[in-house]
C-alpha cells in the first residue's frame, strides 16, 4: 500500500509541477464537468485509502474468474509474496518459453 501511496503521490507531484501541468488537471475535470475543487477531494480520498478499501472496490469492480495477472521479477520473491493472496496457483512462463517475434 506504502508504494502505491508514494506512486500515487509522485504521480500527482508531475502532474501539478507545472502551471501547464496544473490547468491540464483542471480541464480535464472540467471536462468530465466537475467543478476545479473535485480534483482536490479526488486526491484527498486517494490519500485517505487503505488497503481494505481498496480491496472492497475491487471485489465489485472487477471479474476475477476472467483476469489475467502478469508479473515479471524475482521469482522467488513473487511467489512468497503471491502465496499470501490466496488467489489460484499461477501459471509460470519462463522467458525460454516464450516464442520470438516474427
Amino acid at each position: 500500500m506504502t508504494k502505491a501511496r508514494d506512486t500515487f503521490a509522485s504521480d500527482d507531484s508531475t502532474a501539478f509541477g507545472t502551471l501547464g501541468g496544473a490547468l491540464a488537471q483542471y480541464a480535464e475535470a472540467l471536462s468530465y464537468k466537475e467543478v476545479p475543487t473535485a480534483v482536490n477531494a479526488e486526491l484527498a480520498k486517494a490519500g485517505a485509502a487503505t488497503t481494505a478499501s481498496i480491496n472492497a472496490a475491487a471485489k465489485k469492480a472487477l471479474q476475477l474468474d476472467k483476469a489475467v495477472l502478469v508479473l515479471v521479477g524475482d521469482a522467488k520473491l513473487i511467489k512468497s509474496q503471491y502465496a499470501a493472496t490466496g488467489l489460484p496457483e499461477p501459471v509460470v512462463v519462463g522467458a525460454e518459453s516464450v516464442g520470438s517475434a516474427k
